[in-house]
């Protein structure tokens, strides 16, 4: 009985240690593949980008305009819509089970309808697991507002008033 207890213990030790270097892994691989989703965008290999959205996506755009996985794709590949450079700023993940969020800024220049849009975005994706492959199954994004100019520095004081002449009599 204690052999087993003592390889019990140690199996419970060792995947106390495992989980979160797992965890760590996963940030790391789906942040390879949000990188290499901007990628392929960009590029227009939209059979790439096919295999990395999942097909119950759910795309919110900054707009608030909503599509799936098909309603995306067929935006891209008619040419209504056609990413030309999707610039990551900030990328902050974390895992939770199966699934790994994704907070981020991005600049985003963006041609739709023919109008070309250059954006600075906050978004928050979440990436699931499915058949051992990540795949992006949420994105929202919103448009931040432009970063706000510099302040001017104040000017200089004014020189104080002369001080009156002194009165003799005192």
């Amino acid at each position: 009985m204690k052999p087993i207890i003592r390889t019990l213990s140690a199996l419970a030790f060792a995947t106390a240690f495992a989980a979160p270097a797992l965890a760590q892994s996963a940030v790391d691989e789906v942040k390879a593949a949000e990188k290499k989703r901007f990628e392929v965008t960009v590029k227009g290999d939209y059979k790439a980008l096919d295999a990395i959205l999942a097909d119950d996506l759910i795309y919110v755009h900054s707009n608030g305009n909503v599509d799936n996985e098909k309603t995306f794709l067929e935006g891209l590949t008619s040419g209504r819509s056609k990413y030309h450079s999707i610039e990551p700023i900030d990328m902050k993940a974390r895992a939770l089970g199966d699934l790994v969020f994704i907070d981020g800024r991005a600049k985003v220049k963006v041609e739709s309808n023919g109008q070309v849009n250059d954006l600075l975005l906050t978004y928050l994706d979440v990436w699931v697991k499915r058949n051992g492959t990540w795949q992006m199954v949420h994105w929202h994004s919103a448009r931040m507002p432009p970063p706000a100019p510099p302040v001017p520095p104040a000017p200089p004081a004014p020189p104080a008033p002369p001080k009156p002449p002194a009165d003799p009599r005192r």
